[in-house]
């Protein structure tokens, strides 16, 4: 008897013990929101309309670099939907060559190539077709686009395709990482 009062006792122990740093956990993400925010203080939040689901961080994404020639974009909305280790990696064939070439940017050289790129012309970019698929928090999201870049001839129009990877956390989703190429196809113009 003396046996299971001590078995009894230990299993509430290890109960007790195990349920302290669940609840320890609770009261951090409450204090911060996101758990991730919680990690990277000083990194951007995120409006919560721009992260609140897949649908919302996708048209964000795209929205934020979309816009006339020269007008300055918000690149601190932009920074706020990737996790602060984020990047994108933008495939391309070189003259034909069937080979893939990846280029990979963190979040600091994108913005600046961004930012060089979309001052030449207006531009313009915009899902036609979204696929997504979340399993544990791990969500990803297929995407074609479309792009309008006005030229003096008319506009240009191409087609790209993004798979994006996104983590979903307590309150947010936030990019881990987007893959992109432009869609086969010839560009056209109107």
């Amino acid at each position: 008897m003396r046996r299971h009062v001590t078995t009894l006792c230990k299993v509430i122990l290890l109960i007790l013990t195990a349920s302290v740093p669940a609840q320890a956990q609770d009261a951090a993400q409450q204090r911060h929101g996101s758990s991730i925010s919680s990690i990277w203080p000083n990194w951007p939040h995120g409006l919560p309309g721009d992260v609140e689901s897949v649908q919302s961080i996708i048209s964000c994404y795209f929205s934020v670099q979309s816009g006339e020639a020269k007008t300055e974009r918000d690149w601190g909305r932009f920074k706020s939907l990737f996790l602060p280790d984020g990047r994108l990696v933008s495939v391309k064939t070189w003259n034909n060559d069937p080979h893939l070439i990846p280029g990979v940017f963190d979040l600091e050289e994108l913005t600046k190539m961004l930012k060089v790129n979309l001052q030449k012309a207006d531009y313009e970019e915009h899902p036609i077709s979204i696929k997504e698929e979340e399993s544990s928090g791990i969500v990803h999201v297929f995407v074609h686009t479309e792009v309008n870049v006005p030229t003096s001839t008319g506009n240009l129009h191409s087609n790209f395709v993004y798979s994006f990877q996104l983590l979903k956390d307590t309150d947010r989703y936030w990019i881990v990482e987007v893959l992109q190429q432009r869609a086969p196809g010839p560009q056209h113009s109107d």
